[in-house]
This record gives C-alpha cells, structure tokens and sequence, in this order.
C-alpha cells in the first residue's frame, strides 16, 4: 500500500468506521481516481458550501475588465455580448445578459454564430458590421485565437475565454502572431493572446487563478461577481442563477475537480445549481421537466437530457431558440412552447444522427476490413453536415473500439472542402495521428487534443488522406488496440453498495467501472428487443445490467460464444432505493 492509499484509508476509515473493509477499500478507489489527496479537499467535495468561491479578482485581466465593463454600463453604451452556437455558449450569453438587463442595463444585446453559415468563433465579415453598430464587444466562450479580427476593431473588446491558446517553449514559434497579438510569458513558456481591453482566461500561463477547468458560463460568473462586488451588491443574487452555471460546466465536459490546486469550485457550483433546480427551479428548469417529465434534476439530466436539448438548436441550425429559451423568464406560455421547440429540434437531431450512423456504417461496410480493423475513416453524404460529425466519430468510435474519422463536405468561396471531426479511444492519441499525417500528406489545418481533434482538407484529397491515415494507425504498436475493455476503477458488482453509488454519483463523473470474471445466472435477454440485458452473478451477488439499443448485438456475441463468464465494464447509479447498472462494454469468456 502505497502513502496516498495509506492516508486515504485512514480518512475513510474515520468517516465510515461501519463499512466493510471491502467497501472501504472501493472508497480509497474512488477518491485515488478523482486525484483527492488531502482530507481538507475530500471534506469539501463532501460539503460544497459557498466558501469554496475564490475571489474573481485572482484572475488575470479581471478586476481590469470589471472596471471597463462597469464604465461603459454606467454610461450607457451600447454593448454586444458575442456568444458561442454550443450549450456552454448559449448559457454564457443567456447568463451575462440576463443579470445585467435585471440590474437596468438594457442597451445590451447579444449574437450566437450560426455554425453553417458563420463558422465557429467570431465571424470576420460579423465583426465588421458589428465595428460600427456598438461601443463595447464582450465575447464569452470564445475568443482566445481571434488574434487578427480582435487587432482591427476600432472599438474595445474585452474577451472572456476558456479555451487553450497557443503555447511555446520557443518565443520565436509565435513571431507570426507578434504583428497582432501580445506574448505573455512565464518559467520559460511563451502565449500568445489577443491584444485588446482584457483577456479574461483561467488559462492564461500569466494567471494566478487556482481552478483552470472554468467553462466560458463559470468565466462569465466570475465577471459578474467582480461587477457586484465593486457596485457593492448582495452576491446572494447571482446564486440562483448558478442553475445555468452548472448546465454550461455539465454539458461542456470539464472537470469537476482541479486536481493540481485541489479546487473544487466547479464540483461546488454544480452541485448548488442542481439544488437551485431542485428547489428554486427557474422558469426554464419547470419547463424542460414538463417536456421531458424529469421530477427531480440529477447531475446525469444536465448531461443525458437538458444539454442535448439547448446543444440541439445549434446543430442543426440557428442555436438563437436555445438563447431566447434561457431568457425568458416571466412568459410561461412562451417558455413551454421554446422548450417543445428544442424538444422537437433535439428529436430531428437523433434521427438525422441515427440516419447518418447508418450511412456512414454502411459505407464501410462496402470496403476492406482492412480500411476500419484500425481506425476509422468515413467520408459522409453530402446531406449530412459537420453539426451531428463529432456524434457520429463517437458513435463508430464506441463500436469499433478504434479511432474515427468523419468528414463532411463543405464550400467555401466555391472550394469543396472536406471538414472532419475526430473521437479516439483511451491510449491512442488522435493528435499525434493527425500529427504523422502532415509529415506525409503535407501541410493542412487540425488541432485538438488526444481523445478529439478536428481538421480540414480539400475533397479531392480524401482517399490520399484516408491512405496516409489508415497507414499511421497501422503501424501503431500491437497492443494499443488489445484492450477493448476502457474503464476507470476496478471494482467488481460484489463490492458495490449503495453508498459506493452515491458517493459514485456524487462526484459528477460517468466513471467506469470494470469487474472481471462475472458468472451468468440466466442467460442473455432483452427489453422490448431494443436494450440488451445480462443476468450476472459474482461472490453470491446477483446484478441485472442493462445495455441501451444494442439488444441484437448483445444477443449475437452471446449465442456466438456460449459464455460461462465475462468481464465487464459498467456504471452505476441510484434508482429508487435500489442501484442501476448500465453496461457499457464486455468480454465474452
């Protein structure tokens, strides 16, 4: 046993002096997985009280940004809040506009991009228009790479951000930038940033700020609770509006828990603007509970149900409704019919996703094994667009068990381009992939990170590329693709007991469990012959584990093996008083 287990055993023990020592043990895993090393940081993910705000005026360009914001809101500028098309994006507007316009600020207006006909981030001909038509621009989750636009607005801009920039060890790799940005430096790393009003970034190499895993609505409550604390305003105010704070941070994907700094402010405003839904409920909240008749908000709603929903709009086309939806806040009437509008929107996305999945598997189907046995790479139909790519790369991802590729076919200035979204697996990085690739296809456009990445190429191009790609994957080492079983934690379904669960779902993670060598006591089976089930049994435990829409493939590799036993990777979460068991993936014996 290792000290970090040591001490957390300790700990455990203290707290849960009753438990099994079994039990105990799937506690250690569970904090050692969430990087939770001292009792002080577990004390406060087990208590997610107020205190754990830190003072916005710890972050870099902030309390500058507060005082310009402020002068040009008690003047009565006319002041554009720039957004973003994804769910992070629209509460950050919904949130930034909303508490300002309630304070009497109302020469405010705000723009989400449309992502078909504007692209991502701040559309250069927008901006243009956008120059002589107001006195102020506010971006919120995004921003941080519009070097060049930022540099020839004639008006000030103060730009609000969590996305990463470009970092070098090397000052003279950002010389390009210099003509239009500012290089800031710190312990030998050299960014680039835009050179405008403020850069509000926790991410800055040049910020001091003790929590880096701020989505772009937590950045803008930040700046709100500057702008009150400099009014001299009750910061009880901006508490109930944490509900849209904690549907950003959810739907975004950050992490929960700064494990460097041992911060859990993000964990701490997800869990207050879950009992802000639960028991003060905002307009939107009771209106997506009576479209998807959730009685209680958990953290998986925000994720699996209330996220899909405002993420939708701006998929398939303007995410204007999803913005309108979170602002309205006196109109019942309105605000059930944007909710059903979002509904209706969110339903069109899942079939045109289910269309395109089916597409896109039936083009492989029509080629070698030899071109998806590695890595995926599909060129899609014309009719589907980039706005449902990364669900589709994620998609054939989770079945295959390898990385996927999907291009979708774009114009710009009468070029066809092929702009494709990236998903890999655990241990192999798309990133370095991509990276091969323009040693051998040559220059092109990408960037991302290790499990997902994004890039653009000619059309004509796609089966040079394709080649190149499916090459790299091939010479990768044999036992990168070995383990087609991903999870978190081992913890076998006999030590799972309902505090395990809770404490599970209490981190706001989807952690993955593995528990190997788990006999049948039925055999396979199936609900309504769309979710597949297994009927498993481990150390005299029973468990019944569900698998949503993969009834036949379920049923297949079962009959195929005949198995005695299998691993398994699963997650768990509370039902009632009972505990839920979600399959994600197995291992026939």
């Amino acid at each position: 046993m290792n000290s970090l287990e040591a001490n957390l055993t300790d700990i455990i023990e203290k707290r849960w002096p009753y438990t099994t020592p079994s039990v105990q043990q799937s506690y250690v895993k569970v904090f050692e997985y969430l990087g939770l090393k001292e009792e002080k940081s577990i004390d406060h993910f087990l208590n997610p009280s107020l205190k754990l705000f830190n003072h916005p005026f710890k972050m870099t360009d902030m309390e500058k940004a507060v005082d310009f914001l402020i002068k040009y809101l008690d003047e009565d500028k006319k002041i554009l809040f720039f957004g973003d098309y994804d769910a992070d994006g629209a509460t950050t507007t919904a949130l930034f506009v909303s508490v300002l316009r309630k304070k009497g600020y109302n020469n405010i207006e705000w723009f989400v991009p449309h992502r078909h006909k504007h692209g991502y981030g701040l559309n250069a001909d927008k901006m243009k228009e956008f120059f002589t038509s107001y006195d102020l621009i506010v971006t919120g989750d995004t921003g941080i790479k519009e070097m060049k636009i930022i540099s020839e607005s004639p008006i000030p801009i103060i730009v609000t951000d969590h996305h990463e920039t470009t970092v070098s060890m090397n000052k003279s790799d950002l010389d390009i930038y210099a003509e239009f940005s500012t290089i800031v430096e710190r312990d030998g790393k050299f960014m680039a940033i835009p050179r405008c009003e403020a850069v509000v970034n926790p991410k800055r190499i040049d910020c001091d700020y003790p929590n880096e895993w701020l989505s772009g609505v937590a950045v803008i409550y930040k700046l709100l609770q500057g702008i009150f604390i400099k009014k001299g305003w009750s910061q009880m105010e901006l508490i109930p509006r944490l509900d849209l704070v904690a549907l950003g941070l959810v739907a975004d994907l950050v992490p929960q828990i700064d494990v460097h700094h041992q911060d859990l402010e993000v964990r701490m405003m997800t869990a207050v603007g879950l009992k802000m839904m639960n028991e003060k409920p905002s307009l939107w909240v009771r209106s997506f509970q009576a479209v998807t008749g959730n009685t209680e908000v958990k953290f998986s709603d925000l994720g699996f149900n209330f996220g899909p929903r405002i993420n939708a709009a701006g998929r398939l086309d303007s995410a204007d409704p999803a913005v309108e939806f979170l602002l309205e806040e006196d109109d019942v009437d309105l605000s059930l019919e944007l909710a059903q509008q979002l509904e209706e929107i969110n339903n069109e996305r899942k079939e045109f996703q289910q269309r395109g999945i089916k597409s896109s598997m039936d083009s492989l189907s029509s080629v070698s094994k030899y071109f998806y046995e590695r890595i995926v790479v599909v060129e899609m139909e014309e009719q589907y667009h980039s706005g449902i790519a990364g669900l589709i790369a994620s998609s054939l991802s989770g079945k295959y068990n390898v990385p996927a590729i999907v291009l979708c076919h774009k114009m710009v200035d009468g070029v066809k381009y092929l702009t494709e979204y990236c998903r890999s697996v655990d241990g192999i990085s798309i990133l370095d992939i991509l990276i091969a690739a323009e040693k051998k296809f040559g220059t092109y456009r990408y960037g991302g990170h290790d499990a997902a990445a994004g890039l653009t190429i000619k059309a004509d191009d796609f089966e040079l590329f394709r080649d190149i790609i499916i090459g790299i994957a091939n010479n990768l080492p044999n036992e990168l693709y070995e383990n087609k079983l991903f999870y978190d934690i081992e913890i076998p379904i006999s030590e799972i007991d309902y505090g395990v669960v809770e404490l599970i779902e209490n981190s706001f993670q989807n952690i993955r469990l593995f528990s190997p060598d788990n006999e049948f006591y039925s055999p396979a089976g199936s609900l309504n012959n769309i979710h597949g089930l297994l009927f498993l049994e481990k150390d005299q435990k029973r468990v019944r584990a569900i698998t949503f829409n993969r009834a036949a493939e379920l049923l297949e590799d079962f009959l195929a093996h005949n198995p005695k036993s299998s691993d398994i990777v699963f997650q768990v979460s509370t039902y009632g008083k009972g505990i839920s068991y979600r399959l994600d993936s197995w291992e026939f014996k």
